[in-house]
């Protein structure tokens, strides 16, 4: 059983080998082929055939099943989850992109979520945050100004979703309802408010920066700290 969480990472700076796009075509589905087709751009098409690619090679490497074998579906909030093939192991996954960065969490817990942004992008820090953000979080955020306050809302804002995409509900959570406690610079504690019927000591984060242009957050339920392994495919 996968009890730690596996991270694997690809750039679609890799594609430009062709070999590499040719074998990630070939896992590809008629179904998802054509849905490759319908992205307006280059750059879309790139990253949804990176995507498809990396989470077969990655759910591969935790069972005997080779990477065409897979199917997927979605839960009633529009969750992926793995619909096949039968006998499939009871692994989970989450994915997630950003200008040319594709994540894929990997592990049998069953809430696991991860989220990756782009750093160098423009963003209305304090407008974003009191529209989205916990009360806690957003008068922490107006302490700080310019890069800084850039960077903690991007900490603040892959954490969020790293969790809500764990919850597996995603919008239907609101993000105003829990706070991400990043004061003491290493632990990052969740809190509820009002109390929910999630417990705070169930959940454990990692965040960390891929590359220079990005940062990533993962979260987990887990009744003890997980290990996080991260691997560039």
């Amino acid at each position: 059983m996968v009890t730690a969480l596996w991270l694997y990472l690809a750039s679609t700076e890799d594609l430009r080998d062709p070999a590499l796009t040719r074998y990630y075509e070939a896992l590809l589905t008629e179904d998802e082929c054509a849905r490759r087709q319908h992205f307006s751009t280059d750059r879309l098409r790139e990253e949804f055939l990176l995507t498809r690619g990396l989470v077969r090679r990655a759910l591969s490497s935790h069972s005997g099943i080779p990477p065409t074998a897979w199917r997927f579906a979605k839960n009633p909030y529009g969750r992926p989850m793995i619909s096949g093939p039968p006998g499939a192991p009871p692994l989970n996954f989450n994915l997630s992109n950003a200008d040319g960065l594709v994540a894929c969490v990997v592990s049998a817990r069953e809430e696991i979520g991860v989220d990756v942004e782009v750093l160098d992008r423009a963003a209305e820090t304090t407008a974003i945050a009191e529209q989205y953000f916990s009360f806690s979080e957003t008068a922490a955020l107006k302490t700080l100004s310019g890069p800084l306050q850039h960077y903690r809302f991007f900490q603040y804002w892959t954490l969020k979703e790293a969790y809500v995409k764990a919850r597996g509900i995603g919008l239907y959570m609101n993000l105003d309802g829990f706070s991400l406690d990043l004061t003491d610079g290493e632990s990052i504690r969740i809190r509820f408010d009002p109390p929910a019927e999630d417990e705070t000591s169930a959940w454990h984060f990692f965040q960390f920066r891929p590359t220079d242009r990005h940062i990533a957050a993962v979260a987990c339920r887990a009744s003890f700290p997980p290990e996080l392994k991260i691997e560039w495919v």
